[in-house]
Formats: C-alpha cells, sequence, structure tokens
C-alpha cells in the first residue's frame, strides 16, 4: 500500500530500530516466514536514501554489526545522547512483595501500573483481581495465545491516547506487548511494580520501567532466583540449524536437502545468543544496567511468612481462573481449514476470538482430532 512513498525517501527515520531489526529476525514471533524478505526490503529502502537515521535507546552492538554488513558500502555513525536527568529509585526484592503491593493499592484505592515480561501471570492476576474487586477497572494488556487483549476493542483505543484513558483506571497490568506502543505522560499511577522474571533481557525490561514517564520510583519483584542456565553461541546456533532443517527439501532420489546457512541465519544465531547471555544473569544484570543510567538500586526487607503464604494462595487461585478462561475460549472457538489459519497466524493483533480459533486448531492437531470432532477436555 505505501510501497510508491517508500521508494523514493530521500530520508528515513526508523524508530526503536534495534528492536525493528530483532522483531524481523525472531524465529517465534509474527515475521517468522517473511524475516529475510521483510529484511532484504528494509534495507533496500535504508540503502535508496540519502540518509538514514535509527534511534533506540537500547542500541547495542549486534544492531549495529547487523546493519553495517547488510550495507557494507555506506558508513554508520554511532552517536550518543547522554541525558542530564538522573535515574530512579529501585528496590529489588520478591514477587510475593510485589503481589502484597497490588493488593494493598486495590485496598486503599491507589492507582497502580504493573509491569510484567510473565503474560501468563499477569493474565491470572487479572482474572483474579476482577474477581475479589468487582467495583475496580483492572485492566491487562497482553498477547498472550488464545486469549490476548491487544486486539480488543477497548485496548486499542486505550493506546491511542492512553494518557486521557487512564484516569478510569484502578490498576493497569502490561506485558512486553506494551514495550514500543506505549508512552504516559500524564501523571495518575502513584504506585509503579514491575515482575521481572528473566524471559526479556535486561535491556528490553528497562523499556517496560520507563512507559510510564511519570513514575518516581519501582518495586521490583524477581520472580525465580534471578539466574538462568548459560546460554551460548552453539545453542543458538544448533536452534538456527534445526530450523534450517524444518525447511528442509525433499528430493526425488528421497534424500534430504538442507539450505545452506545465509548471512540472515547467521544474525538469528547471533542475536539469540547475545540475548540468551543477558537473560543468563538477569536479577543483577538488570540491576547493573539501571546503576549505569543513574538509577539507585537497592534490596528490599524479605516477606513475612504471611506475605509469601497469601501469594501463593492469589497465584494459585489466579492460574485456575486463567486456565478455565483459556479452556472455554477454545472450547467455543470455531473449526476453520489450515490455509486461513495460516493467514490468521500473521495478523499482528489478533482479536481473543481469533487467538483462540488458532489454538484450538493447535491443540487438534497435536492431539490428531479430526477437523468437526469436539475436544475432550481432559486434554487441554
Amino acid at each position: 500500500r505505501h510501497q510508491e512513498s517508500l521508494a523514493g525517501a530521500d530520508t528515513v527515520l526508523v524508530d526503536e530500530i534495534a528492536a525493528v531489526v530483532r522483531s524481523i529476525h525472531a524465529r517465534a514471533g509474527t515475521m517468522a516466514r517473511t524475516g529475510p524478505r521483510v529484511f532484504a526490503r528494509l534495507m533496500e529502502l535504508v540503502d535508496a536514501a540519502d540518509l538514514t537515521v535509527g534511534v533506540d535507546a537500547d542500541l547495542d552492538a549486534e544492531t549495529i554489526r547487523i546493519i553495517a554488513e547488510a550495507l557494507p558500502h555506506r558508513t554508520v555513525h554511532v552517536l550518543e545522547y547522554r541525558p542530564n536527568f538522573g535515574g530512579l529509585p529501585a528496590r529489588f526484592g520478591s514477587p510475593d512483595e510485589a503481589s502484597r503491593q497490588i493488593v494493598e493499592a486495590l485496598d486503599a484505592g491507589i492507582p497502580a501500573l504493573v509491569m510484567s515480561d510473565a503474560a501468563a501471570k499477569l493474565e491470572a492476576q487479572a482474572d483474579l483481581f476482577r474477581r475479589l474487586y468487582p467495583d475496580k477497572h483492572i485492566v491487562a494488556i497482553h498477547a498472550l495465545p488464545g486469549r490476548p487483549t491487544t486486539g480488543t476493542p477497548e485496548i486499542k483505543s486505550l493506546l491511542a491516547d492512553v494518557d486521557l484513558g487512564i484516569p478510569e483506571i484502578d490498576l493497569l497490568l502490561c506485558s512486553p506487548a506494551v514495550a514500543s506502543g506505549l508512552s504516559i505522560t500524564r501523571e495518575h499511577f502513584l504506585r509503579h511494580i514491575a515482575i521481572y522474571s528473566g524471559t526479556l533481557t535486561p535491556e528490553a525490561f528497562n523499556q517496560l520501567l520507563r512507559r510510564d514517564r511519570t513514575a518516581k520510583d519501582w518495586f521490583v519483584g524477581i520472580q525465580g532466583s534471578g539466574i538462568r542456565g548459560a546460554a551460548s553461541a552453539q545453542d543458538a546456533i544448533q536452534a538456527a540449524m534445526t530450523g534450517a532443517a524444518d525447511r528442509a527439501n525433499v528430493l526425488s532420489a528421497g534424500r534430504i536437502a538442507i539450505p545452506a546457512g545465509t548471512p540472515f541465519d547467521a544474525s538469528v544465531a547471533s542475536l539469540e545468543a547475545a540475548d540468551g547471555y543477558g537473560r543468563a544473569h538477569y536479577a543483577g544484570r538488570l540491576w547493573r544496567l539501571l546503576e549505569s543510567r543513574g538509577w539507585t538500586c537497592s534490596r528490599a526487607d524479605k516477606p513475612s511468612a504471611q506475605t509469601r503464604k497469601v501469594a501463593k494462595d492469589l497465584d494459585r487461585l489466579g492460574a485456575i481462573l486463567s486456565d478455565d478462561a483459556y479452556l472455554q475460549a477454545i472450547l467455543a472457538a470455531p473449526d476453520r481449514p489450515a490455509a486461513e489459519i495460516e493467514q490468521l497466524r500473521q495478523v499482528p493483533a489478533p482479536s481473543p476470538e481469533t487467538s483462540a480459533t488458532v489454538a484450538r486448531f493447535d491443540c487438534k492437531q497435536t492431539f490428531g482430532i479430526r477437523p468437526g470432532a469436539d475436544i475432550p477436555i481432559p486434554l487441554i
């Protein structure tokens, strides 16, 4: 639709350029199949322009290397801007304490913003708190398969003008689905809570913490030990090779020809290895990243035994409610042919109904249930 106007661009501005490059190279993302073609088209656009400016608060060496190698005849200049304002106070503690603070805010009528990289837990919390506080306006933004909210009219309207919509919200829970689509400049939320489980790199999680420009401080609950198994480039390369094997062509002689690795495949492996390294010690690396940007980090007190017990009960009840909602969504979804399902997978912000339809198809494929047959509830 915009091909003609883009082709003649003299100057190109790419906002969140590191996120753009990573999204294109993500094997499990919406561009998993079209990534090489999309990246080639982007580089054509960049090469044709007299000047291209890429902007990102978390621009990294890998992104710069990938672009420079794709356009070896163009010169890449890196300009670093250091803001003259200080960072925020951040207290690191337990996710149980994070849950306690959410409950305390709801009880006291304090508007609260929660950021989490665990969409499933976030949705479970939203389901539970809506039951416990029916008089409160609780909103969750996530792209969880089967029941995403990013494609609902309410969330689309909110993201179109978030400063206009937030005064009506008592509790807003956000996943990485809002990493670059949300910017709050109106002061409303008085409590800011984050729950970090290491599924994002520290740089990406830092982006979540900057979505509310009015925040005065953050409490960061670390889910898990703060340490994941150390990732290696070898693991990422093996994963990329497996992906190439999945695209293998069966020859007439019965042999299988695996496509040769491309520079794009190498970039996929390199990015995955770098991200994996960043997530290996996610708590400590987030702490150091925030301090390097002027934040003041400290440890919170350990939660009491009562706080831990209540948080565990809340997690258990929330998971039950969320699982039931997922079950009902799949059971209510229609059956669609495989060709249509593949088209639905490419929808960038699917409605809950669309996502549930895809989840129903995948469930039937997994368990070998024929089209038109009902899904036995115990299988879900």
